[in-house]
């Protein structure tokens, strides 16, 4: 069975409206032409940007205000069951998407960062089946180094700007930047566009190999099992790391509701789990005092850098990435007030510090606290 993936970036040329002339109609080629039971995800950085493609499209719409948890959880039903068989969304509509049989997501923009987009793309083709990933790009789209305030960019988004802008293998640029170790295209039928083909790529009514035949019709070959290609090894790699946050999330749903100050912490004579379930707001704890105090202290010291963390990189009330929460900070957060309070908690432990910070990259910050509330903010 096929199990390739093929990475595909499409330029919107001048003087055309982005959405209206090239995105909409690239997305209405692909949502014609899906076999029966297979599906598409088309994904928008932006809300507005979802609802007027879905409008366009006459598509359910996702994100983080498109409903209530009731009606989100009917628009998911309604799009396995294949009615209709695609969906326009933000990351929102991420963790626990597992369809077996998605063989297309389009993203509209180019996605905040390479864990967004290596957590989007993994939906694709988890049957074996595979799939095609298609980045829709603006016209006046330019590579850059730095964010609109001047700042260099954190390693996700900057490995997003180097997949996007790449004159090479673009697998190469995204494996690289998921496990430091590269591996480029090396094969036809598991190619990226600038591998595969040096000229114009159109978007075909459905995922192919490159020889004129569908995904669904096409058979490996006899020593597909034994090649260690590019674009396999990087499926491979998403579909681990998808693991790991799976396990993440798992991780703070055991935790929501629990002060992790006083878990961590307990005032004298209190206990442990069992006196902990009151959450932050509520705590009482005087050591909530002291981490509010290097919170906000890291803050401060933080814009001398242009922020305490970048642009983007975490929501700054739940301090998960934007692939968990497209909060950024706004409220209403889903595992508020457990990433930091642990973290900072944690540092208080100085046998857990002297055990873990240097195997994690941080030991040059083991003895000072304010070192280490900005150590965080890196990547």
């Amino acid at each position: 069975m096929p199990r390739d993936i093929y990475f595909h970036v499409s330029h919107c040329p001048p003087n055309r409206d982005f959405v209206r002339d090239f995105a909409v109609p690239g997305i209405q080629d692909v949502i014609r032409g899906p076999a029966v039971g297979t599906h598409a995800i088309i994904y928008c950085s932006l809300k507005d940007v979802a609802e007027e493609v879905a409008q366009m499209i006459d598509a359910p719409v996702y994100h983080s205000k498109s409903g209530s948890v009731e009606e989100k959880a009917e628009v998911l039903l309604q799009w396995r069951a294949g009615e209709p068989s695609y969906i326009v969304a933000t990351s929102a509509f991420g963790m626990g998407i597992d369809h077996p049989a998605v063989r297309w997501v389009v993203h509209v923009g180019v996605p905040w960062s390479g864990i967004d987009f290596a957590q989007e793309v993994g939906r694709l083709g988890r049957d074996g089946g595979g799939g095609q990933s298609v980045v829709l790009i603006p016209a006046q789209w330019k590579a850059t180094t730095t964010d609109r305030n001047g700042r260099p960019l954190d390693g996700a988004e900057a490995a997003m700007q180097s997949y996007i802008g790449a004159s090479g293998c673009r697998v190469l640029e995204l494996s690289r930047f998921l496990d430091g170790d590269g591996s480029p295209c090396t094969r036809e039928a598991l190619m990226c566009d600038r591998c595969r083909d040096a000229g114009a790529v159109q978007l075909p009514a459905s995922p192919s190999n490159g020889h004129g035949q569908s995904l669904e019709e096409t058979d490996g070959d006899d020593d597909l099992g034994d090649l260690q290609a590019g674009a396999e090894l990087l499926q491979t790699r998403i579909q681990g790391q998808e693991r790991g946050l799976a396990d993440y999330i798992a991780s703070l749903e055991t935790w929501r509701g629990v002060c992790m100050i006083c878990y961590h912490l307990p005032r004298a004579g209190s206990g442990q789990a069992g006196h902990a379930r009151h959450g932050l707001a509520g705590c009482v704890n005087p050591e909530r005092f002291w981490f509010f105090e290097a919170k906000r202290e890291a803050q401060s010291h933080g814009q001398g850098r242009g922020g305490w963390f970048g642009r983007y990189s975490s929501c700054y009330r739940c301090f998960n990435p934007r692939v968990l929460c497209e909060q950024v900070g706004a409220g209403g957060c889903e595992f508020a007030d457990l990433v930091m309070p642990t973290c900072w908690a944690i540092f208080q432990n100085k046998s857990w510090v002297a055990g873990n910070l240097d195997e994690l990259g941080g030991g040059h910050v083991a003895e000072d606290e304010a070192g280490y509330m900005l150590w965080l903010r890196e990547e």
